[in-house]
């Protein structure tokens, strides 16, 4: 496959945890949870075996920066631009720790959630204070870091619940957020600058909304859903947010399950994980689940992995501004 996205690639095996070739200085033997930024330099990613331990490798220079912030159940995001570390100090309080300076600022009560390319804004789900968390309502919230600034999103009413795998996601430019919401899902859309928040778009009952990825610009959202032409297999699709309109279904992947579909932060590629055979210049014979990267305009598919044996699904792929490197787990 590409050559960029071989070498970042194949970062861990999970489960069981197992060493690969991205970080042969690992004293521990095994990784977990690799993101890579933007340029596709930097994979930041955990050591299991030692807990609160977090490294950044280089990958150009082949140093790897061991970090040990003080994780709060292990969780924790990295901003694209690999600026920015987030994670929840222990039960009350998120930090923000500079990865260029290792100074670190505390915010309290704030959830983990996503974040924009520099780490400035986050969104994320919770409950509203002083509401009835045994409902299971949960609200869209937006932190902007600069301007120091909490702001609810959405109200919605007990009849339209946050519930299920609706985490929202937001824009590298932090000015769009989007996320699925209400049962059937439908597809929002929120401007940051105008606080316009749009229904765009509704999906066909009991279909999911799962992993979704945005572009830089926010005019792009990726998710897994359900479709009407396949209504028993999971199947990609994107949306333009700026319309509400749905993309042609890729022919290739007619009768395939996608695991995943991520739009590339500069929204000309779509990297896809499915057991199909769609590179001939690698071929995927053994029918195992690889990692495409698709060019949208083209309609050209670059085969990135080549996995063998028990090594049966590549998935949930980390990727850099065009998917030319790409970190993700292997089972």
């Amino acid at each position: 496959g590409d050559r960029a996205a071989t070498r970042i690639g194949l970062v861990v095996s999970n489960p069981p945890y197992a060493l690969m070739p991205v970080d042969p200085q690992n004293r521990f033997g095994s990784v977990d949870a690799p993101v890579v930024d933007g340029s596709g330099r930097l994979v930041v990613y955990e050591t299991p075996d030692s807990p609160g331990e977090i490294a950044v490798l280089d990958v150009d220079r082949g140093i790897v920066d061991r970090l040990y912030p003080e994780l709060g159940g292990g969780r924790w995001r990295v901003s694209r631009d690999a600026s920015t570390l987030v994670y929840p100090r222990g039960y009350s309080a998120l930090a923000f720790l500079d990865l260029a300076s290792k100074a670190t600022v505390f915010r309290p009560y704030l959830p983990l959630g996503e974040i924009d390319r520099g780490g400035r804004r986050m969104t994320f789900l919770d409950y509203v204070p002083g509401a009835d968390s045994d409902s299971e309502l949960r609200q869209v919230f937006l932190y902007d870091g600069e301007l120091l600034e909490l702001r609810q999103v959405t109200t919605f009413d007990a009849s339209s619940s946050m519930r299920g795998r609706s985490t929202p996601v937001i824009s590298g430019d932090g000015a769009t957020i989007a996320f699925g919401a209400n049962r059937p899902f439908h597809v929002y859309a929120y401007d940051v600058a105008s606080r316009e928040l749009r229904d765009l778009a509704v999906l066909m009952s009991n279909a999911p909304f799962d992993r979704p990825s945005i572009s830089d610009d926010g005019r792009w959202l990726a998710f897994v859903t359900r479709t009407a032409a396949q209504p028993d297999l999971f199947t990609g699709v994107v949306v333009d947010l700026t319309t509400g309109d749905f993309e042609p279904p890729i022919p290739a992947l007619e009768g395939f399950r996608t695991v995943d579909t991520v739009i590339t932060p500069d929204g000309r590629y779509e990297v896809i994980s499915a057991a199909a055979d769609l590179d001939p210049a690698v071929g995927n014979a053994d029918g195992n689940t690889e990692l495409f990267r698709y060019h949208r305009e083209s309609g050209a598919f670059t085969q990135i992995t080549d996995t063998v044996g028990q090594a049966l699904v590549a998935y949930s792929p980390s990727i850099d501004d065009d998917g030319s490197a790409a970190a993700f787990f292997m089972q």
